[in-house]
């Protein structure tokens, strides 16, 4: 039986308040046409409609990627009209973190066994955004080829704090479980 929760008149009030709010401040603070100014927020209402579905009425957890996604291309369509100067090859890297930052979340709704199908990708997409997106904006000089020449001693480094923290951690949980066993 679904959950059924009556949506909120103030919070629905809200939402439109807020989405409008967007609009007219780009019409007024960053002098974008109507059909710029009125597709992100539209996108970001829609996509949070999606999300509201999920936890409020136990929708389907497409409907959170699809919320996630539709959110998160609103708010870089309002960041890229108001802040016009940054060009969308630029900023590439941004889609690698979007996509993350939208699997995250579904794969955590998922069952445990299909989790790491989910979390696995999404951290990877977030991590190579991360790497890449310095590189994509001008902020570290060097090209991406002479910073893996120079730096990739730090990828054993990061593997071998990786294996050391995992191997701690179990052996913690071993040591939790075995007192509460006593």
């Amino acid at each position: 039986m679904k959950n059924q929760f009556p949506l909120n008149r103030n919070v629905l009030f809200g939402v439109v308040l807020v989405v409008l709010g967007l609009m007219a401040l780009s019409f007024t603070a960053f002098k974008i046409s109507f059909v710029h100014a009125f597709w992100p927020p539209a996108l970001i209402f829609l996509g949070g409609l999606f999300i509201w579905r999920v936890f409020f009425l136990d929708a389907s957890e497409a409907f959170l990627f699809m919320g996630m996604l539709a959110v998160q291309a609103g708010v870089l369509g309002l960041l890229n009209g108001w802040f016009s100067f940054i060009s969308v090859e630029r900023i590439w890297p941004v889609f690698l973190f979007m996509a993350g930052v939208t699997l995250f979340p579904y794969g955590m709704r998922k069952r445990r066994i299909n989790r790491p199908v989910f979390i696995i990708p999404a951290v990877t997409f977030i991590f190579l955004s991360v790497i890449f997106l310095p590189f994509s904006l001008d902020i570290i000089r060097m090209s991406f080829r002479e910073f893996v020449i120079l730096w990739w001693p730090l990828l054993l480094v990061f593997i071998g704090i990786l294996f050391v923290t995992s191997h701690l951690g179990r052996n913690l949980k071993d040591k939790r479980d075995y007192s509460d066993n006593e």
